[in-house]
């Protein structure tokens, strides 16, 4: 939408000078606390000026799905409570202005949001997530891959067994501290396996097998070795070297419908829409606050709308992260878990902003 009217145009300039100047002072506010806390840590001190920026930066990206919501609410709350207690809103009415007609520009803000927030999560989201893990497995130690991630994660070699590892390393791009059980009688340690090589190499691998004894003994250790029976699907490659959440919307899209475990369709359904709904919520921080903001009272409970505005934003992101864990565990089918929650939310707002008039 193009502001053709002074009025217009005054509105959104007051808008967008509130909206921008909150993500700027959020963005600065991050950055101070969390650099000084982190300055003295072995990880930051390694990194270089370009990549702590980088660090920042897609940082913010991943947030934008929170930020962009909560700026667009108290910029919405801001703007419109000024002009109803200057008389503006009562003098554009006084000309025949409606007050739907009134937040045309506010709602084009909402719309145009959610759409940045959608091609954010086609585009900037996964590379923000790519670069992110790079830089951390590019300086982290194994002491503290293995403190920050515990758990052990299985993947099925085709025909010849299980594979166990404890991460998936982005800047060597390959396992780390894997284990390939190929039978009962012969398994292999592998502190890093380069999966996208062509065949597989392991590095630093140990070979055991069970001896007559029935104990498990080992009979080789290895630099470096080439295994050429191992293989993996690609689709399970992909799964376990990118998170639901990391991937692109339309990929997602393609992979949570595909013949899959039902741990692996749950999780990836579940992903797949809270990336849809979520960035609808761009557009309710516009019409949720609004019937509150535009009611002609002498005293306006400016105060109130802001706490309980805040309030209902932040109990809507607890219950819908709820509502994923709820999904990916299979615990509620994914389309339930995440719609129905949302959907109430959305109906009980959207209803209050039809009753404008």
């Amino acid at each position: 939408m193009i502001p053709k009217k002074l009025w217009e145009r005054y509105f959104l300039k007051e808008f967008f000078t509130v909206f921008l100047l909150f993500l700027a002072c959020l963005f600065t506010l991050f950055v101070v606390i969390d650099y000084t806390s982190r300055a003295g840590n072995q990880f930051f001190s390694q990194l270089q000026f370009k990549e702590i920026v980088e660090i920042y930066v897609f940082t913010y990206v991943q947030r934008l799905d929170i930020l962009i919501p909560f700026a667009l609410l108290v910029t919405t709350v801001k703007t419109l409570t000024t002009f109803n207690i200057r008389n503006e809103l009562v003098a554009l009415m006084a000309s025949g202005v409606s007050i739907k007609r009134l937040m045309r520009p506010l709602i084009s803000i909402g719309i145009l949001c959610t759409l940045l927030l959608y091609l954010s999560e086609e585009f900037l989201l996964p590379f923000a997530y790519e670069r992110i893990n790079f830089l951390k497995d590019k300086y982290q130690t194994e002491k503290e891959v293995k403190a920050t991630s515990r758990n052990i994660r299985s993947l099925a070699v085709q025909g010849q067994g299980l594979f166990l590892y404890h991460n998936f390393d982005a800047h060597k791009r390959a396992f780390f501290d894997a284990f390939w059980i190929r039978s009962n009688k012969e398994i292999y340690r592998i502190k890093y396996l380069h999966p996208f090589e062509e065949p597989f190499i392991g590095y630093y691998v140990d070979h055991f097998t069970r001896n007559e004894d029935q104990e498990i003994v080992l009979v080789n250790s290895y630099e470096s070795k080439i295994f050429p029976k191992m293989r993996f699907t690609e689709r399970d490659l992909r799964r376990s070297t990118i998170l639901p959440e990391q991937e692109k919307l339309s990929h997602l899209a393609r992979v949570a419908f595909e013949p899959q475990t039902k741990e692996a369709k749950a999780e990836a359904r579940a992903a797949l829409y809270h990336k849809l709904v979520m960035p609808l919520l761009a557009l309710l921080a516009v019409m949720a606050p609004a019937p509150y903001c535009l009611r002609f009272t002498r005293s306006l409970p400016i105060f109130k709308i802001y706490l309980v505005s805040m309030l209902v934003m932040f109990t809507f992101y607890l219950i819908m992260n709820a509502a994923l864990i709820l999904g990916e565990a299979n615990v509620l089918p994914p389309a339930l878990a995440i719609f129905v929650p949302f959907g109430l939310y959305a109906l009980f707002f959207t209803w209050q902003y039809s009753k404008l008039q």
